[in-house]
């Protein structure tokens, strides 16, 4: 992260579904929400957010954070 200037935190992307198509994905558990937190936009580096969500959120959540990126690792 830079230390000088305003913290950004710039993502993007598009997905597309049908009618109906998020709420199904939502309500069959494929979505993990997460309280937002400016220590997540704006302390935590890109490279480790999604461990470090998975792992504060503890449980299950916190079991995926150990998966390796590299499948092979494991």
């Amino acid at each position: 992260m830079l230390k000088d200037g305003p913290p950004v935190l710039l993502s993007y992307g598009s997905v597309l579904w049908g009618p109906g198509g998020l709420e199904r994905e939502f309500l069959s558990g494929d979505w993990f929400l997460k309280e937002a937190s400016t220590k997540y936009l704006f302390e935590t580096e890109a490279d480790s957010l999604w461990q470090t969500l998975l792992r504060d959120m503890g449980g299950r959540y916190a079991t995926l954070s150990m998966i390796p990126e590299d499948l092979t690792l494991n």
